[in-house]
């Protein structure tokens, strides 16, 4: 059985630290599918699919609600790509559940790399310049912060933890 997987390179770094362990968490919820699907084992598959839609849907809801607090000029431009990327997810499980030969393929890989680099090095990277030059010439740290629920207590699906700006 062969793994691909997508692994974290210096491109995908925002170099804001809270931003880039948030996507990082991402990141590994997309190999823990991917990984799913090269063991061809449809529960894990799904379980897996699970996870990264949950995942995706908590990051993103915490990102727009910053960006929001943040009053950043861009943000509803950026939500709308969110609505994309998820509607991306929910056609990509459709497809995963409806043609076992998808799975096989590196069709899956190729997706949720673009999916997963398209985003993060367009849509936030600009968030991130938009952070960084408004902190710029303070001693601030970067004033998005994503908070993660502690790993006992899962927020219930679609629920969007409480931003928190320093």
């Amino acid at each position: 059985m062969n793994t691909n997987t997508l692994p974290w390179t210096p491109a995908f770094s925002l170099l804001a630290p809270e931003l880039d362990d948030e996507h990082r968490s991402l990141l590994d919820k997309v190999n823990r599918l991917l990984a799913a699907i090269s063991s061809g084992d449809e529960t894990t598959v799904l379980m897996a699919f699970s996870v990264l839609v949950a995942e995706a849907r908590r990051h993103f809801a915490a990102e727009e609600d910053q960006m929001q607090a943040l009053r950043y000029p861009d943000r509803e431009r950026h939500r709308a790509q969110h609505g994309k990327l998820q509607f991306g997810l929910a056609v990509l499980q459709f497809t995963l559940s409806n043609r076992t030969t998808f799975g096989n393929s590196l069709g899956p890989l190729v997706y949720l790399d673009r999916w997963f680099a398209a985003h993060l090095q367009t849509d936030d990277r600009r968030l991130a310049a938009f952070i960084h030059d408004r902190d710029a010439g303070t001693n601030a740290r970067p004033a998005l912060r994503i908070v993660r629920p502690p790993a006992t207590a899962d927020p219930p699906s679609g629920a969007a933890l409480p931003p928190t700006l320093q």
